[in-house]
C-alpha cells in the first residue's frame, strides 16, 4: 500500500497524525499516546556500548571541526 499526503506544514500534518493512524489502522491497533515526547526528542542510548560509541564519535567528530577551522583559521590569516 502507498499513501501520498500532502499538507502546507509539520504542524498541520503533526496535528492529524493521530487521525490518519487510526483510519490507515482501523480497529487493528491500539493507539497510546505518550506526553511529551515525539520522534525529534532526543532520548539516552538504551544500551551501554551504544552510549560509548556516540560518545566516541562525537568526541572524534568535534575534534575534527575544531581541527578544521583552526586550518581555516591560519589559510584566512
Amino acid at each position: 500500500m502507498k499513501i501520498s499526503i500532502e499538507t502546507e506544514s509539520q504542524e498541520e500534518f503533526d496535528s492529524k497524525r493521530l487521525d490518519l493512524i487510526k483510519a490507515i489502522a482501523g480497529k487493528k491497533l491500539k493507539i497510546k499516546v505518550m506526553e511529551g515526547s515525539t520522534s525529534q526528542t532526543p532520548k539516552e542510548p538504551y544500551f551501554k556500548a551504544q552510549r560509548e560509541m556516540l560518545t566516541y564519535w562525537n568526541r572524534k567528530y568535534l575534534e575534527a571541526i575544531r581541527d578544521a577551522k583552526a586550518e581555516i583559521d591560519e589559510i584566512i590569516k
